[in-house]
């Protein structure tokens, strides 16, 4: 059965889909999944959207931030959800974002630093912590921020956000890490999850790409035009 596109209007852009798997670029912004303490008021998640649009169970593999955009995959049948949990907590998933950090990164960087959990929710790097890894490219460097390609290579919450702005860099736009919030003024977080590739079906080699939004390309190109993004 085909999802239903008006379930998904406004919210993600439906990349692909077969009995198996549906794969869309969220929007920013937009849950992933429900919050464990329902209020009237709350937004309704993507699944809640797949499940309403398909009348199927739907299935969630991974999750990204509500604030980040980008590739997020959902299964719908026991048999995918539990092949690629498998591979995802073997680690051979691979996950690329585009990042854009307020500051100039001159260089390519490894962060390996402990991951903690804090009681107010936020994340912090602390020597008891989960082990956590982050690879970092840079891409481009505009006026004022860098483009960035982050490979992570562990999967903990809000782990590119808190590598970087360990190292001094905050993702631009973001409300929680950062000394001025949302960092640079702007509305939308840039970080986007640009690419996974995994295997399926079973040991095929399977990758995609989602593109950035039409929001994204405006806040990058006023950093490319002008010194103060403005």
């Amino acid at each position: 059965m085909k999802a239903s596109l008006n379930s998904l209007d406004g919210y993600a852009d439906l990349l692909f889909e077969d009995r198996h798997l549906i794969i869309l670029n969220k929007y920013p912004d937009v849950p992933v999944i429900p919050p464990r303490q329902r209020s009237a008021c709350a937004d309704i998640s993507l699944r809640e959207r797949l499940e309403e649009g398909t009348g199927e169970k739907i299935f969630v593999v991974h999750r990204i931030d509500r604030a980040t955009s980008g590739l997020i995959v959902f299964c719908r049948t026991a048999e995918a959800h539990r092949m690629l949990s498998m591979q995802f907590e073997q680690r051979r998933v691979k996950k690329e974002y585009r990042v854009m950090v307020q500051g100039t990164v001159t260089g390519d960087v490894t962060i390996d630093a402990p991951l903690h959990q804090f009681g107010s929710g936020r994340m912090g790097i602390r020597e008891d912590g989960k082990p956590s890894r982050t690879d970092i490219n840079v891409v481009e460097q505009l006026h004022g921020v860098t483009l960035l390609k982050a490979m992570p290579v562990t999967g903990r919450r809000h782990q590119i956000r808190v590598h970087l702005y360990h190292l001094g860099y905050s993702v631009m736009g973001d409300r929680l890490y950062g000394n001025d919030r949302p960092v640079g003024g702007i509305e939308r977080m840039m970080l986007h999850a640009a690419s996974l590739s995994f295997y399926y079906p079973e040991e095929t080699s399977f990758t995609i790409d989602a593109p950035v939004d039409k929001q994204w390309e405006a806040v990058e190109e006023r950093f490319r035009q002008e010194p103060s993004g403005k």
